[in-house]
């Protein structure tokens, strides 16, 4: 029983250290593409001028926005996982304390109401810990969300406002 444990744990650890090493890589990846695409747009701002500016700039927000937000969702998306991993190893370890304990059972009886009560146990957590994941799930997608409905809510503004302003 150990054995399976132990594999199931080092499953888990594995994981969790592909996640952080996946998560890493995409902020890598997502902080270079954020610095060419400044380098090119920046550039690009030079020798553009009126409405090719104000588009470019506009794409530029659209960039960092969607950059953010992506930096934003892998991070979410590691503590989630974090989360998952952490209350799976809970769950594995209380089943083998309850293992332990079943093998101090007197009666078949008093075996059988550890279990029902161990089983009533892992049910609650479980309902608990999958609310506070969907929460957390909601919440991930609002705060990735929001660097991108700012981008859009600052364009309209932009296309928004009277012609002899701009």
């Amino acid at each position: 029983m150990a054995s399976v444990t132990d594999q199931k744990s080092s499953q888990f650890q594995t994981l969790e250290a592909e996640t952080v090493k996946n998560t890493q890589a995409a902020i890598n990846a997502s902080k270079q593409a954020v610095a060419d695409a400044t380098a090119e747009i920046t550039e690009t701002l030079r020798k553009a001028d009126g409405a090719a500016a104000e588009v470019i700039s506009i794409g530029r927000g659209n960039i960092e926005a969607f950059t953010t937000a992506a930096n934003i969702w892998s991070v979410g998306m590691h503590d989630l996982q974090k989360k998952y991993l952490e209350s799976m190893q809970v769950l594995i370890d209380e089943t083998q304390e309850h293992l332990k304990s079943l093998s101090s059972a007197k009666t078949v009886k008093d075996a059988i109401d550890m279990h029902a009560m161990m089983l009533r146990n892992s049910a609650e957590k479980a309902i608990t810990g999958n609310s506070r994941l969907a929460s957390a799930s909601v919440k991930l997608a609002m705060d990735t969300m929001g660097p991108i409905n700012a981008c859009v809510g600052a364009a309209a503004k932009r296309f928004n406002r009277p012609q002899d302003a701009a």
